[in-house]
């Protein structure tokens, strides 16, 4: 029942209580890497870093078109611009949901689980006139949209959503300005935070060039990228709402994906207090990891692929 950093600390005590923490140190499945191929007769390209560093490629029979919009669990959630519709599909069983066809636009879309799961509510946002939201929900099995717009107390600066996810019921939209808003499906309620009260100050429009956001165990956790500076991870304190400074992950890890990002516990150790992107970091290649603990780049984790055309990670089978 102990955290990861409480039983690294235990295993110092002695003899016993490492080979105690060993016994109960079971490690977690580690996400894979899914590289999208850019035609539909490439298969899925699977790497894995869980083993010993030195990643392996797998291949699936086929290949699904369109876009993808979200990536949980072992789901991804794809567009097909064409017919106008949404799928849920699992590369590993080559399982799909087909949903039905989506009449408004939207830019943005999330899931909140497994389709078979009774929590499974899918959700697709469109911002108009800054603050205008037309937000539709489905689950799974259901013949038409609930569509339903919003006005927002509070505007939003950008229209374009840098991450999207389900949390506590509530799925939390981050746009490209660090604003957040947040739909409660249970009450039907959509709010717009004013960046000015919870931002810091901090002057992060100008420089910022990619955000991340994952939970764990109900924590909000985001990852801010610059083109002058390393990493930042902040957590959102969802009693004052606003973000708080990150230096350790405390045995965490963050795999960083523009579709959808987790945050895994029991990791391998040397995975640890890192952040894992999906694709490389500004055209270096190799810069693909970068560590909170020794505040730096590791060149020797993996190299992607040559043509790379789009980078996902999803849980393993």
């Amino acid at each position: 029942m102990l955290s990861v950093r409480d039983i690294s600390q235990a295993s110092g005590v002695c003899r016993k209580w490492r080979a105690a923490a060993a016994t109960a140190q079971n490690l977690g499945k580690v996400p894979l890497l899914l590289h999208l191929q850019k035609y539909s007769h490439q298969p899925y390209q699977f790497i894995d870093l869980s083993l010993s560093r030195q990643p392996r490629s797998l291949s699936l029979p086929r290949c699904r078109r369109g876009i993808v919009c979200y990536v949980w669990d072992r789901w991804m959630l794809y567009f097909k611009a064409s017919t106008q519709t949404l799928t849920l599909f699992c590369p590993h069983t080559q399982e799909s949901v087909q949903l039905p066809r989506l009449s408004v636009e939207f830019k943005g879309g999330a899931f909140s689980g497994t389709p078979k799961s009774p929590n499974c509510l899918v959700f697709t946002i469109y911002i108009s006139e800054e603050t205008r939201a037309t937000i539709s929900t489905c689950r799974p099995g259901d013949d038409t949209w609930t569509t339903v717009t919003y006005q927002s107390q509070y505007p939003l600066r950008s229209c374009v959503w840098s991450s999207i996810m389900a949390c506590n019921g509530c799925f939390y939209c981050l746009n490209q300005t660090e604003q957040v808003a947040v739909y409660d499906p249970m009450r039907s309620t959509w709010r717009v935070f004013n960046e000015d009260a919870y931002s810091e100050g901090k002057d992060w429009v100008e420089t910022a060039s990619k955000w991340f956001m994952a939970e764990h165990n109900g924590d909000i956790y985001i990852v801010w990228m610059s083109f002058v500076s390393q990493p930042i991870v902040y957590k959102l304190d969802l009693t004052k709402f606003y973000w708080l400074d990150v230096t350790s992950l405390e045995g965490l890890t963050f795999f960083a994906s523009a579709t959808g990002s987790y945050v895994k516990d029991n990791m391998p150790r040397w995975m640890r207090d890192c952040i894992f992107f999906a694709k490389p970091n500004y055209g270096k290649k190799n810069l693909m990891c970068y560590s909170l603990l020794h505040e730096r780049y590791y060149r020797k984790c993996f190299s992607p692929p040559d043509e790379l055309h789009e980078a996902v990670w999803i849980d393993a089978p």
